[in-house]
């Protein structure tokens, strides 16, 4: 049986099928053509990004009794708006997941005494996220990217001068560092390309050296060095990812 799985519950334990696995849509590239006046043909700029992709879950709904079937489709409403920022995977691909924007049902039409259809629209990242990834813990020593290059959030806990560095596991590969003064705790978004304290006021300024690009991770091999103040600590939510 095929399900799908929403913030660790699955679509069959609140009698919800899907009719057939979705088409999910290849990511597009996000760019703009430039011509010359005169001029033949014309140039791509790319912002090495994608736009969000949209696709639909066809579902059967199967209620316990006639007589619960509109209590069990509120409780099937209330399971799919209960948080728009979801993860959602599919039982043929359980390790991993998307990360979605937008869930969308449509009306639960009601077929027969027991038995409704019904579409869920759903809008999410382009990437395809390793659910593992999505876990905080300890900033290791060694990591291996396998797959599209990972943005993740790093997370400085402590007062002092923090300093994470970024190795490639190459000859003559050059070091990246970022060195940041916190007050408390900081947390540092590599895909939003920002720095914020527990308050959520920005803390870019901190930053004296390196920027917090310098923290992506793209494909390959990397060590992680770093000088945290006593009793200080950092961890990471990698968000390996593949398109």
């Amino acid at each position: 049986m095929f399900d799908f799985n929403l913030n660790g519950k699955a679509a069959s334990s609140v009698g919800v099928l899907a009719v057939r696995r979705p088409n999910i849509p290849t990511p597009q590239l996000r760019y703009k053509t430039v011509t010359i006046p005169n001029v033949s043909g014309g140039f791509i700029q790319s912002e090495n990004a994608y736009d969000l992709i949209k696709f639909e879950v066809e579902c059967n709904f199967l209620s316990s009794s006639p007589e619960t079937f509109n209590e069990e489709a509120r409780a099937v409403r209330s399971w799919l708006f209960s948080e728009q920022s979801s993860q959602l995977s599919f039982s043929d691909d359980p390790d991993w997941c998307y990360l979605t924007k937008v869930i969308q049902p449509s009306d639960i039409e009601r077929t027969s005494r027991c038995v409704g259809v019904f579409t869920i629209t759903v809008i999410c990242e382009p990437y395809v996220y390793l659910l593992d990834g999505l876990t905080e813990v300890d900033l290791p020593t060694h990591v291996s990217n396998l797959y599209e290059t990972a943005k993740p959030i790093y997370k400085l806990n402590g007062s002092g001068q923090f300093q994470i560095n970024l190795k490639r596991n190459i000859v003559s590969s050059a070091t990246l560092q970022l060195r940041i003064t916190v007050t408390n705790s900081c947390t540092i978004d590599t895909q939003l390309e920002i720095a914020y304290g527990p308050n959520g006021l920005d803390q870019v300024q901190q930053i004296s050296r390196g920027d917090i690009s310098d923290l992506i991770i793209p494909h390959g091999g990397y060590t992680f060095t770093k000088t945290v103040p006593d009793g200080g600590s950092i961890t990471y939510i990698p968000r390996w990812r593949s398109l």
